[in-house]
């Protein structure tokens, strides 16, 4: 079954720009995953400083596979000082699938 992570990222502020650059590596390493179906970071429109993955995996062993990924454990390691509070991460599986 597929999964889908949602979370909710607020950067430090003056440390949004870094986070982004950051982001944007681990965003580009993280595409070339088997099992990464789409992979987006956002940034909120009137609030500069939130940000948001939205992430969609074809199953929970892709997700597990990420989370022990080296681009996945270094944007940990680098973030850290970069985030003002904890992460909010919330893992759905998809109830409807998309016809075309």
């Amino acid at each position: 079954m597929k999964k889908v992570i949602i979370a909710n990222v607020t950067a430090k502020s003056g440390c949004e720009e870094t986070l982004v650059a950051k982001a944007n590596e681990l965003v580009k390493a993280t595409r070339e995953e088997i099992g990464c179906i789409t992979y987006e970071f956002l940034r909120d429109t009137e609030n500069p400083q939130k940000f948001r993955f939205v992430e969609v995996w074809s199953s929970q062993a892709s997700v597990d596979a990420h989370f022990h990924t080296p681009h996945f454990q270094a944007f940990l390691n680098q973030s850290g000082g970069l985030i003002a509070e904890p992460n909010m991460i919330m893992l759905y599986d998809i109830a409807a699938e998309r016809s075309i």
